[in-house]
């Protein structure tokens, strides 16, 4: 770099190491002069050898060149925090309009990349740079056009930053392997090539100079965790684009190719649990992990372009408070710098959705207004536009930290988690409301009749169902400890459950949220007992591997004496196993504790249980949730901060109950989350309970 512009940076840098842009005091902004107008820029020169210098122009956003709009981050586009200092400071010079700006490192790279394309369009659209990032109000403004911008854009140019070592494998790994199998797809049908396994003979004999090594597959995961993948801006850019591309130093990814290795593998009867020769042995963890990890960030892009496009099929049965919601549940798991953008970042695809219908005026854009009176405005809104109290089980478990000046009963969208969730994470449900999985409570009363507001008071009906007695010290059946800890629990209810069925088929289907329920149509749920069993008796096996032998005996014989305790067909569904090994459990349980001692005679019977076990895991939605009991004898899962006496509440229109906890010296509740309670989930409590007005803070 040559000194003067050298001696340019240092000075920018160091008077404006807080702004992406140098302030406006410096850089003089070409007026928009209307409220519909944005500007591009243009480069002046091509050529890397020379300094990065462009022109910002303002145009009408009815008479638009051809233009990229950009997309990136703002900060290190890697998700290492060593690498963000570099990143973070504005310590590369650029001129605009002929003076002197100080941007981001990954910006710049982004538009180096840019103008050494010649055949890419002239003007460019950046957010960083075309919008004056000093000016609240017109930051404001733009930002309620930004889903315009991308829509309008001949390109969206994703930037995912530089090229390194996992970039190139990974775009080796799509350009050969993905593009074959995206051939060998089209030309002979997804379900014939789901049947090859990743060196089957007729991948080989196809694709055999290119198929992927384990060291292909870690790339891969590494090159999708960049931080790209989680910016909440993404879901709005990415689903709005006429034309999108992704791009890593050189090299582009095609979007298509991406979604057709990843259909590959999800439906390949190998993924990902065998390893690549057909040998039958696992995989290693190492090879297993990155590659389950890339599925989850792939899955999360397609899942959410799905539900996206499903949104934009049912939008004439959706208003435009239900569909934020939707759209603000899907981008959840995405990252924001700004919070306010958890909600301004998603409102560009409501309006897409709803076009003439979206009234601008119930959420404008306004970065002069608190984050926490963002959110309290925005959950207002849904709640008092909704017909379903869905918003409350969107809600973070209170075991996280929420800002004081929240209410409780509103969610902290800067949480990127949820845990235990009972509303499924599928879009498409929420328009199955003929036959919804969960009905607690749905009546035909108005809004106005069932809650409102005031001085951020949430005001619902409300029946109290019973208080907590007793949480398990567990969330799952990991550990033998926290399996005890749940058979004690259950032992203190009558054998007979409320709604006349066993506590032991109380418990799986409370367990299991009774999912398989309604998702088991064509499988014999007679079955799921016995598969439950199996379940249990398999994950001991394999937990107990590293236990002493006292303990393992110990521990076991207790189990399974609790378990045959509370099943009263417990030998019958032992032998629907068709086990012959179990015929041992059923006949004398210490001398089956005394086999499972064994190392080969557990890894056999690990083995048998195996495809009966893994026949429930897709079932099993709920489990960082609580098992408790009431003192009326409800059994529930909850959120992992139910404790004893708080209590368990149905409110009218909603579909789940939930767990409440009394405010000392205050006739409110604070919301601690949504549950689960066996005998009240499909509407059985219906013109049986009188609601009474209760207040949520």
């Amino acid at each position: 770099m040559p000194s003067r512009f050298r001696q340019k940076l240092s000075t920018i840098s160091n008077r404006y190491r807080s702004h992406l842009l140098i302030g406006s005091s410096t850089f003089i902004y070409p007026d928009l002069g209307s409220a519909s107008a944005i500007r591009l820029i243009s480069f002046t020169t091509r050529s890397r050898r020379s300094a990065l210098e462009f022109d910002l122009v303002t145009f009408e956003l009815g008479s638009l060149p051809p233009f990229t709009a950009l997309s990136y981050t703002w900060g290190s586009p890697f998700p290492s925090d060593e690498a963000h200092e570099v990143w973070n400071e504005p310590n590369h010079l650029a001129f605009c309009n002929q003076q002197p700006i100080a941007i981001r490192k990954n910006l710049y790279d982004a538009l180096q990349h840019i103008r050494t394309r010649e055949h890419e369009p002239a003007w460019i659209w950046v957010d960083a740079v075309c919008i004056n990032q000093a000016d609240d109000e017109e930051r404001t403004s733009q930002v309620e056009m930004m889903s315009d911008i991308y829509g309008t854009a001949d390109l969206v140019l994703a930037w995912l930053g530089p090229e390194d070592e996992a970039s190139r494998r990974a775009h080796n790994m799509l350009n050969t392997f993905g593009r074959g199998i995206f051939k060998m797809a089209a030309r002979e049908g997804w379900d014939k090539v789901d049947q090859y396994g990743p060196k089957s003979l007729e991948l080989v004999e196809e694709l055999g100079h290119c198929l992927p090594q384990d060291a292909d597959w870690s790339a891969w995961n590494e090159f999708f965790q960049r931080n790209w993948f989680r910016r909440t801006w993404i879901l709005q850019e990415a689903s709005l684009a006429k034309n999108l591309r992704l791009v890593s130093g050189q090299h582009v990814f095609v979007f298509d190719e991406i979604h057709a290795l990843d259909a590959y593998s999800e439906h390949a009867p190998w993924w990902p649990m065998k390893a690549p020769n057909n040998s039958g042995e696992d995989l290693p963890s190492a090879v297993i992990n990155p590659i389950a990890l890339t599925r989850s960030m792939i899955n999360g892009m397609l899942q959410r372009s799905r539900s996206v496009r499903i949104l934009e099929d049912h939008h004439g049965s959706i208003n435009q408070g239900m569909l934020l919601l939707l759209v603000l549940a899907l981008a959840r798991k995405l990252s924001s710098s700004d919070p306010r953008d958890k909600v301004y970042g998603n409102l560009g695809i409501a309006k897409k959705i709803l076009g003439v219908g979206f009234d601008d005026a119930a959420l404008p854009p306004d970065y002069n207004i608190a984050v926490a009176d963002l959110y309290i405005h925005t959950a207002s809104y849904i709640l008092t536009t909704t017909p379903i109290l869905s918003l409350l089980s969107h809600v973070e478990d209170a075991e996280t930290p929420k800002p004081s000046t929240l209410p409780s009963w509103v969610p902290d969208l800067t949480v990127r988690h949820t845990t235990g969730r009972l509303r499924l994470g599928d879009t498409a449900n929420i328009f199955e409301d003929d036959k919804p999985l969960y009905r607690a409570y749905i009546s035909g009363s108005s809004l106005i009749e069932t809650r409102s507001i005031a001085n951020i008071i949430l005001f619902v009906n409300g029946y109290c169902l019973g208080t907590v007695s007793e949480v398990a010290t567990g969330d799952s059946l990991s550990t033998p400890e926290k399996f005890i800890s749940q058979i004690n629990l259950l032992s203190k209810l009558p054998h007979m459950y409320l709604n006349g069925q066993s506590t032991f088929e109380a418990y799986w289907r409370t367990y299991m949220g009774d999912f398989a329920r309604s998702r088991l149509k064509n499988a014999n749920q007679e079955d799921i007992p016995s598969s439950f069993i199996a379940m249990i008796i398999h994950g001991l096996l394999c937990w107990f591997d590293d236990r002493p032998i006292g303990d393992m005996r110990r521990q076991l014989e207790l189990i399974l004496q609790h378990l045959a305790n509370i099943d009263s067909n417990f030998s019958q569904h032992l032998r629907s196993l068709g086990v012959a090994s179990l015929d041992l459990l059923i006949q004398d349980i210490p001398a089956f504790v005394s086999y499972c001692l064994d190392c080969d005679s557990r890894k056999n019977l690990r083995i048998a249980l195996k495809e009966a076990a893994e026949s429930l895991y897709p079932f099993l939605r709920f489990g960082r949730l609580q098992l408790f009991r009431t003192e009326n004898e409800y059994l529930g899962l909850g959120p992992r901060s139910s404790r004893p006496d708080d209590q368990v509440w149905v409110f009218e229109q909603a579909r789940v109950p939930f767990i409440l906890r009394a405010i000392p010296d205050s006739e409110h509740f604070h919301l601690v989350g949504e549950c689960y309670v066996h005998g009240v989930m499909q509407g059985e409590l219906v013109d049986k309970i009188k609601f009474k007005r209760i207040g949520l803070a």
